[in-house]
């Protein structure tokens, strides 16, 4: 079993096993059986080794924008155009019932 002093050489000792194992000709469950590694902890680091790290936002601010909410003509409430030239303005939560009757009906 091996022990580290520290992530990085750990890290470097995996990526130097996967790397080995890249270049035998033999299966990964054979290479680590030869080389007394554990499959599980060989299959981890492959797969850690050969992601490629996510690139870090260096301004965090940019992921988010503001959204400032605008009143249409008809001032409140959602709008439906439908393909059928028919247009619902106003819908809010008192009278989505009907809405939802009148879509029913129309499509």
């Amino acid at each position: 079993m091996n022990t580290f002093s520290d992530p990085q050489s750990r890290a470097d000792f995996w990526r130097a096993q996967v790397t080995a194992a890249e270049a035998a000709a033999m299966s990964s469950a054979r290479f680590c059986k030869e080389n007394d590694l554990n499959y599980s902890q060989f299959m981890y680091w492959r797969q850690k080794c050969q992601t490629p790290s996510a690139p870090i936002s260096e301004d965090k601010s940019s992921s988010f924008i503001k959204v400032e909410p605008s009143l249409g003509q008809l001032g409140s409430g959602l709008s439906v155009s439908l393909p059928n030239g028919m247009q619902i303005h106003g819908i809010d939560s008192t009278n989505v019932t009907l809405v939802r009757q009148l879509l029913e009906w129309a499509l």
